[in-house]
């Protein structure tokens, strides 16, 4: 199968990207017959202090509607907490520091392949 025509998408925490895990995801491409027995886990790392975060959460939503196969997991991160916007912060209510420290993990197992 070649994926010409198709929407791929690596996933992995770039600068601005905050999607992680190392998955190639194919939009548009058919799920296997036996998907629940090999389903693919989606890990998304967001935060709602993030500007780049919509949209990355909207292809979530298009990836999970395309695919029956797919287990989607979101995690918030809370750096972003500690960022500062002229001059005031918000902390997300849903951060927390071992989801943080989920994605430095894959960050640093995954360098170079991909991720960062």
């Amino acid at each position: 199968m070649t994926l010409q025509g198709c929407k791929t998408f690596l996933v992995g925490a770039g600068v601005s990207a905050v999607i992680g895990i190392a998955s190639l995801v194919t939009v548009n491409q058919p799920a296997h017959a036996d998907s629940a027995k090999h389903p693919v886990v989606l890990e998304l790392f967001t935060s709602r202090g993030c500007y780049s975060c919509p949209a990355a959460e909207a292809f979530l939503v298009e990836l999970i509607e395309a695919r029956d196969d797919i287990v989607a997991l979101e995690w918030h991160v809370d750096y972003w907490d500690r960022l500062v916007y002229r001059g005031s912060s918000w902390k997300d209510p849903f951060s927390d520091a071992s989801f943080t420290e989920r994605q430095q993990t894959y960050a640093a197992q995954l360098r170079g392949r991909g991720y960062g």
